[in-house]
């Protein structure tokens, strides 16, 4: 299991000075902000255009509450299903870290784009510092 290679494809409500594309640059001390008035979505592809068998998602971020995370498997990007719905803990100004196990032959299998949806939160304002995908690149998967 390796983290793959992904970026950010579209973001719903960002400032200029805390863009999402912080959110997979790699560095811990850049992040993502939100706007303000939930929800707002992230949306991520791997580098390439490939599909993928992904078995962890690994978040850091702050004051989020409430959290859903869809997958996709079309390239064009147009039905997702729901693979997380949850409630994360108020780490009152502290990162929250968040792993969630993901099934690569299920909902896992053949994955090309994950939405993040930020529901609620427990400020005004959402932060991201980081997405992590890890799984398997499918080999000839290109868009």
């Amino acid at each position: 299991m390796t983290a793959l290679r992904t970026e950010v494809l579209l973001c719903t409500g960002s400032d200029e000075r805390f863009p999402p594309t912080h959110i997979t640059d790699g560095n811990p001390n850049n992040f993502y902000l939100s706007t303000g008035s939930f929800p707002h979505e992230i949306i991520l592809g791997f580098k390439g255009g490939v599909a993928a068998n992904i078995q962890k998602i690994s978040l850091s971020s702050s004051a989020v509450k409430h959290l859903v995370i869809h997958r996709c498997t079309d390239a064009k990007a147009l039905e997702y299903e729901e693979v997380v719905d949850c409630q994360l803990n108020n780490r009152e100004g502290n990162r929250q870290v968040e792993q969630f196990q993901v099934n690569a032959t299920t909902v896992g299998s053949r994955v090309r784009f994950l939405k993040f949806s930020l529901q609620s939160g427990y400020e005004p304002f959402a932060g991201i510092f980081d997405i992590t995908i890890e799984g398997e690149e499918i080999a000839g998967s290109e868009a």
